[in-house]
């Protein structure tokens, strides 16, 4: 009986791919196309060590396998629990953005950096990191100075 139902639910489902005109491979390569790749993404910050960036201080993110035929990722600034995100912006896709810096509107709270295609199909968020207000004495109006780099 469990087997008849299976090979029925079989059937039923090759009847509807024929009738809908397309085929078992095309909607397997479709299905493929849906799939997300996980993305490791890092946060740099010029203080190792530190789960925590400055504001206005040059932090890097970098991020790994995305494909090359990728020229450009778009980086979004969201909440640790990842259900709000904005501020996305494109960049190359060379495996790190060495300009990242957290703005004022982002100081005492607990962010994290998402990178991802345009098309989705690769999506990576980095670890949460917390934004200080304080300026080190590296940064000075944005502007990265010796020794921080």
């Amino acid at each position: 009986m469990l087997v008849s139902i299976r090979l029925l639910s079989l059937v039923l489902a090759v009847s509807l791919l024929l009738a809908s005109g397309m085929s078992l491979t095309e909607e397997l390569k479709l299905e493929q196309r849906r799939a997300t790749a996980q993305v490791p993404v890092l946060i740099v910050s010029p203080f190792i060590g530190e789960k925590q960036v400055r504001v206005n201080c040059k932090t890097q993110v970098k991020w790994s396998k995305i494909p090359d035929n990728y020229r450009t990722v778009w980086l979004e600034v969201c909440t640790p629990d990842k259900s709000l995100c904005g501020g996305g912006f494109p960049v190359q896709n060379k495996g790190a953005y060495f300009d990242f810096r957290p703005n004022e509107s982002m100081v005492g709270q607990d962010w994290t950096v998402k990178v991802t295609t345009k098309d989705n199909r690769y999506v990576g968020f980095s670890r949460p990191f917390f934004v200080d207000g304080m300026l080190p004495s590296c940064c000075s109006d944005g502007i990265t100075l010796q020794p921080c780099e």
